[in-house]
């Protein structure tokens, strides 16, 4: 699926994928109780993780499913519900698999099990997590978001969608902790480049690879803030976008049927993708985004498209 460029352009849109996830939203709103899927970070043994639950497991007395992602990595493995006990709970993780093996009506492998207890009133998790072997998780609650009818994996990778791609909404530690936990990492910074009165650079996410820009200096300490935060906030819905492409390859981020291309694993072109500085003044930055994005669904979405912003205000 072709994530944030999709809703600039109805060429680039995956319709029967995004009236597929507007169908499922309103049917979950009509049978199921909204709740607050909650977030939590800490570690499978050593490696760091981030975890979203469907709802408390310290409020709730249903069943439980989530998604998590390594932090090195940033993509999301579906946990679907397993078994429930009071502040005990099963999620059995899955395992990647293309449309031959996990394709309509087909259950998707499971990898390995969680097995965690709540604690705390719900601020932390503790148990283990078993494949091969067996490993401890230890988890503490980072936050919540309010109101989701998700009851499986898919309803909350079908939140970010509606979220960041359709609504056009920030992603922030208050609004949406498991998605800022994703892309609040350090960048790799580039040299810095322009001219002897406004300078930039690009910056990487070392996970995705590909360079958005950021403001360094302009002349007479002209305010750069509001823009640099726009295009922070134009990188990490990419980078989400690029994350989720990849995600594809878990039978759970897919409505079932799974859309004919839609197996993922690769990050749909946006490793190859551009957006490059034209100019930039005390007042004005002019640059272009260019690219061909594919993760299932119709056709591409080839784009070179330009901007400009208003440096002070950050709008385009």
């Amino acid at each position: 699926m072709v994530r944030r460029a999709k809703f600039r352009l109805v060429g680039a849109i995956s319709m029967d994928k995004l009236v597929g996830a507007l169908a499922g939203l309103l049917l979950g709103c009509a049978t199921s109780a909204l709740a607050d899927p909650i977030t939590y970070s800490g570690k499978i043994g050593s490696l760091d993780v981030v975890v979203e639950l469907t709802d408390d497991p310290a409020a709730s007395d249903g069943p439980l499913a989530g998604r998590y992602f390594y932090r090195a990595k940033g993509v999301d493995i579906p946990l679907q519900a397993k078994s429930r006990k009071g502040g005990s709970f099963e999620l059995a993780e899955e395992e990647a698999c293309g449309a031959e093996k996990c394709g309509e009506g087909q259950a998707a492998p499971i990898g390995a099990v969680w097995k965690l207890t709540s604690t705390e009133e719900g601020k932390t998790l503790e148990g283990t997590w078993t494949a091969k072997k067996s490993l401890p998780v230890k988890l503490t609650r980072a936050g919540s978001r309010e109101g989701s009818a998700a009851e499986n994996p898919y309803g909350l990778y079908s939140d970010t969608d509606m979220a960041v791609f359709a609504d056009g909404a920030d992603i922030t530690t208050d609004e949406m902790p498991y998605d800022y936990l994703r892309v609040d990492v350090a960048m790799d910074e580039g040299p810095k480049a322009g001219w002897p009165d406004a300078s930039y650079r690009y910056v990487t996410d070392p996970r995705t690879k590909f360079a958005r820009p950021r403001i360094v200096e302009l002349a007479g300490g002209a305010p750069f803030d509001k823009t640099n935060a726009a295009f922070q906030q134009r990188h990490w819905r990419d980078t989400v976008a690029a994350l989720s492409c990849v995600a594809g390859r878990y039978g759970g981020s897919h409505a079932d049927p799974r859309m004919e291309g839609d197996d993922g694993g690769t990050m749909g072109g946006y490793e190859d993708s551009t957006a490059e500085i034209t100019a930039l003044t005390t007042k004005l930055v002019s640059w272009r985004e260019s690219g061909s994005l594919f993760c299932g669904g119709a056709h591409p979405y080839n784009y070179s498209n330009a901007y400009n912003m208003n440096v002070a205000s950050g709008e385009l």
